[in-house]
């Protein structure tokens, strides 16, 4: 449905809920970025001054990531953003096991769940596809969180990389990371191998609410991202532990330890640094006000709407999420007559928008419901600028929206 054909007024203040989607640079952030762009615009590589001040300041950015992530700063990988450190993390591993024979005559095997991010999920059936690996889908529960006892059933000595994502994009829901690397621990240990598998995890939308120290995570492997952070866009990092060998997929000039070659992005970088500190700063703060916003909004969307449905554990989740269904309403029409009252919420992951099916992270909740247009989701994530009033309005709008909906297609 086109936007013309909605026919509302837009309002003149928009009110902003897609905050899993991309987050807006925060102000201050922006500021430091462009007074230090004045000085700071020499290649990094090279050995002049302007390349040595560019160096400097990436190389503390590094630190300082580090430093919150409780790991060494060689340990710090960094890329372009999420998609390219998760798509280095899986064909960087496959490659490895590839080169180093150690499944044999066998092909590699990957574990990863029904519900990762599309990056995941379509490097995994190219590597199918070109007869590289074979791979095992874990299925969610209900709750939207990983079978555990498929996972573990699934593990065997050709398994060289599991990889689940700490917090789904869609649903918000937070996945056990310490229980499965103990699973995971337990099949090495079985097995006689102090390498294989790695355990990786897309960890971008946990920064901001979720404990990312990674040694008490217990991963090997962990993709993080500024656009999801109030950061800049086009820079995310890799985290590979001390030990780990993952083969580079982008070759050049050898830049980030050799592991990811192309000209590093500076102010990017600085900005990555400077935006995942204040989110830690922040973290224990706003995740208690949004989570009294959320639990309110919620008890809102059922006082109006009797038969919604809450998709994914309403308790293991991020603060800011909430992921709704509204039978007979077709979820990109919802989004469409919302958008147009100046509300922005999202149908599903902003990066599988343009197609027209019931979310892969829906269906996997739901594997037996014989699933139509009409039965996708609605996902409403706040930010640190969220107030209770643009939640109030936005839920007018939606009982509006439904309104005119369940009118017109009576």
């Amino acid at each position: 449905m086109s936007k013309k054909r909605i026919g509302v007024r837009r309002t003149k203040k928009r009110i902003y809920l897609d905050h899993a989607a991309a987050t807006p640079l925060d102000s201050v952030i922006a500021g430091e970025i462009q007074k230090r762009e004045k000085n700071t615009y020499g290649n990094p590589s090279a050995l002049h001054k302007e390349g040595l001040l560019a160096r400097e300041l990436i190389e503390q950015s590094r630190a300082l990531l580090a430093d919150g992530l409780g790991i060494s700063p060689k340990e710090v990988i960094f890329t372009s953003g999420a998609t390219e450190s998760n798509v280095l993390a899986i064909c960087g591993v496959v490659d490895t096991a590839l080169k180093q024979k150690v499944t044999r005559d066998n092909k590699p095997h990957v574990i990863v769940s029904a519900i990762e991010h599309a990056s995941i999920l379509e490097t995994c059936r190219k590597l199918v596809e070109e007869n590289k690996i074979e791979i095992t889908y874990v299925p969610v529960l209900s709750n939207g969180i990983v079978d555990l006892k498929v996972l573990k059933d699934s593990l065997k000595k050709e398994t060289v990389l599991v990889s689940i994502q700490y917090v789904n994009n869609e649903i918000g829901v937070i996945q056990p990371l310490k229980e499965i690397a103990k699973l995971i621990r337990h099949h090495k240990k079985s097995m006689d191998s102090k390498v294989f598998p790695y355990f990786h995890t897309d960890a971008v939308q946990a920064v901001n609410y979720c404990d990312v120290h990674v040694s008490r995570l217990g991963v090997d492997l962990m993709t993080i991202n500024s656009g999801k952070i109030y950061g800049p866009k086009g820079i995310g990092a890799l985290v590979i532990r001390r030990g780990n060998t993952v083969v580079p997929q982008q070759t050049g000039g050898g830049q980030e330890f050799g592991i990811r070659s192309g000209t590093e992005n500076t102010m990017g970088i600085f900005g990555f640094s400077s935006a995942f500190k204040k989110a830690q700063q922040l973290r224990e703060k706003e995740s208690t006000r949004l989570r009294m916003l959320r639990d309110w909004y919620v008890g809102e969307l059922r006082k109006h709407f009797p038969n919604i449905r809450f998709n994914g554990d309403l308790n293991a989740r991020v603060p800011n999420n909430i992921n709704i269904t509204l039978p007979g309403h077709e979820s990109e029409e919802l989004v469409l007559r919302l958008d147009a009252r100046g509300i922005a919420v999202s149908a599903k992951s902003a990066c599988d928008s343009t197609s027209g099916e019931v979310s892969h992270v829906i269906r996997a909740l739901y594997p037996d419901a014989d699933m139509q247009s009409s039965e996708g989701s609605l996902r409403i994530s706040m930010g640190r600028n969220t107030t209770r009033e643009e939640l109030k309005k936005s839920l007018q709008a939606l009982v509006e929206a439904s309104k005119i909906m369940l009118d017109t297609h009576v």
